[in-house]
């Protein structure tokens, strides 16, 4: 088995809680961010298993998908491929493998699929009728690609392709009127003379965690989305952070007041000594009890800020300049203009000492 031609399939089930929210994160996610699945050796085709024994070579291409419990009955079985990822290691554990992957884009359904899953329940043409002529198999993890997906990935049809997701998502009893989430990759605002618009600028990543500058604003936009809204059933958008090392911008709306709609976020990080790790958590929460969340999670580094770095090392060079200065003209000056000069070179490395003592 060829693993830079071969797409495998990996599965996701609504076996437990925890499944399912992986599958929402994988959902929600940005291109380009982390995540992993684990699965037992007995669960893996074993078409599969020589490549996950030999990772020396990966970034295989994989579907992420989505479908019913093996126990469940013959009118609640479904599959809904989800996200195109790339496979970047295999850890083996005890029983199995942890699988990290990169996440891409969304799959485009095939024309004969959209046009059979308009519809959970039904006679003909319905999504669970169409889903059981997939072949039952117990892989979690399948040696090739689901034939409902075209293998194109369009970046510029995400938002298209997401919304086709979640719409047959919503076709499933339990998500019927869940709202479903996509977040945007952090960004910063730069202003365009030209235009008199604000450009966003994706932040930059370095070792899978995402740069943020210290005291600089930091955006993230979500678009929601939910087939039946009910003004009843409150939910809004929780985040979490560090409040030592980053703030939350205040005042912005964060409650999904409609079926479908877009949130920013504005996050603002504070002084840092040094590179700092941290975490942006997001989350949905609800007023229904026990409804699932979905859940962003974004590792963060806090670097110190370029300009300011460079104003420091300008603000010490004079300062040791002047210090220096008495002995490098001797006594072209009289005595007092040279205690001045270096006085004030003094006053000038310790007004610098002082500000970073402060940060």
């Amino acid at each position: 088995m060829n693993n830079q031609s071969t797409i495998i399939t990996l599965f996701s089930s609504n076996s437990t809680v925890q499944y399912i929210k992986d599958i929402f994160s994988v959902l929600s996610l940005p291109r380009g961010s982390i995540f992993q699945f684990r699965y037992q050796s007995e669960y893996i085709d074993p078409r599969v298993r020589g490549i996950f024994d030999d990772n020396n070579n990966l970034n295989l291409k994989a579907l992420v998908a989505f479908r019913s419990s093996k126990s469940s009955p013959d009118d609640q079985c479904f599959y809904v491929p989800i996200r195109w990822v790339k496979i970047k290691s295999i850890i083996q554990i005890s029983n199995g493998y942890t699988v990290n992957f990169e996440i891409h884009g969304y799959p485009i359904y095939t024309p004969d699929f959209r046009n059979k899953s308009t519809s959970f329940q039904g006679i003909n043409g319905s999504a669970k009728r169409f889903f059981q002529q997939m072949g039952d198999n117990d892989y979690a993890v399948w040696g090739e690609s689901l034939a409902i997906v075209n293998l194109d990935d369009d970046v510029d049809r995400d938002s298209e392709n997401w919304y086709d997701i979640v719409r047959r998502l919503t076709l499933l009893p339990d998500y019927k009127d869940y709202h479903f989430l996509k977040c945007s990759f952090p960004y910063i605002e730069k202003m365009d003379s030209d235009m008199g618009t604000y450009e966003k600028i994706k932040c930059n990543v370095e070792n899978n965690f995402t740069q943020f500058v210290e005291e600089k604003c930091v955006y993230i936009d979500i678009e929601y989305y939910s087939a039946n809204y009910d003004q009843s059933k409150k939910r809004q958008i929780d985040v979490f952070v560090d409040e030592n090392i980053l703030s939350k911008a205040k005042g912005l709306r964060t409650t999904l007041q409609s079926r479908y709609g877009t949130i920013k976020l504005g996050l603002q990080s504070k002084k840092v000594t040094n590179k700092t790790i941290t975490e942006v958590v997001i989350n949905t929460n609800s007023s229904i009890p026990d409804e699932l969340q979905t859940e962003i999670t974004f590792p963060v580094v806090v670097i110190k800020n370029k300009f300011h770095k460079i104003l420091k090392s300008i603000i010490t060079s004079i300062g040791a300049l002047l210090v220096a200065m008495p002995g490098i003209i001797n006594d072209s000056l009289d005595v007092g203009w040279n205690i001045l000069i270096a006085g004030l070179g003094v006053l000038v490395l310790g007004i610098n000492n002082y500000w970073e003592s402060k940060e």
